[in-house]
């Protein structure tokens, strides 16, 4: 594809996100709202035990790693913080590189405000989270890169340039970035991390005594906390059955 034609479909899609924005009533970005009040420094993540650990929630204008294995409740874990944050008014996205997203799984009011995109592969996802992140307003978007396909592109996965780039592009949104991992190396953002999260299954949830999963008990442990201590110990949470 031409450099001309790249330009156009960025053009076209920047138009889409600037209406999308104003459908879902995005806040101007940047640190204080059009009222003049100060926007939050965390986005809160809704766990009490885990917020007061990460001094309030996950860091605005900073870039977040959630990692787990396969069925540990990565997927419900990102539901529940893009839920949490999009009560608060403000809306969220999900990149979903892996289309892994059941859309049954949310509300209503959910599906109003969250922005789903599901791009072909992983140089794709990484330009839609750039432009969503250029495009400003959003209080947490999530790159959930489990099972993501790689592009002839980036065969050996995400460069360090292009972390740097998102690690920018979040501070100037003062947008929080979840990026969701299974640990592969190759998708992880490393030390542009400024926190680093794990779960971890514990056990399952079953719906009386038929065998029906209802969800699953999970442990959450902060690995990495830049600017501060990183505890020992994990927080047990609730979370429906999701991948």
């Amino acid at each position: 594809m031409s450099s001309a034609a790249v330009d156009l479909r960025l053009a076209a899609a920047r138009k889409v996100l600037s209406e999308t924005s104003q459908h879902l009533g995005v806040i101007v970005p940047g640190p204080h709202t059009p009222g003049g009040r100060t926007r939050p420094r965390v986005v809160p993540t809704g766990i009490a035990p885990l917020d007061r650990t990460l001094d309030g929630g996950l860091p605005r204008g900073r870039i977040s790693e959630l990692s787990g294995a396969r069925s540990s409740g990565r997927m419900a874990v990102t539901l529940h913080l893009l839920a949490h944050a999009s009560a608060t008014g403000e809306p969220v996205a999900l990149i979903d590189v892996a289309d892994a997203l059941e859309p049954e799984e949310l509300s209503a009011d959910e599906r109003e405000r969250l922005l789903w995109v599901r791009p072909a592969d992983l140089h794709a996802a990484l330009r839609c989270t750039d432009l969503i992140l250029d495009g400003g307003g959003f209080a947490l978007v999530a790159l959930y890169l489990v099972g993501a396909p790689t592009s002839k592109v980036l065969a050996r996965g995400v460069p360090a340039s292009a972390w740097a780039r998102l690690a920018q592009r979040a501070g100037s949104a003062n947008a929080a970035l979840l990026v969701v991992t299974d640990s592969d190396p190759r998708f992880r953002p490393g030390a542009f991390a400024s926190v680093g999260l794990t779960v971890q299954r514990r056990r399952a949830l079953w719906i009386g005594g038929a065998p029906l999963l209802d969800g699953v008990e999970a442990e959450l442990m902060v690995r990495r906390l830049r600017g501060g201590t990183t505890p020992a110990e994990g927080f047990r949470w609730g979370a429906p059955a999701t991948p």
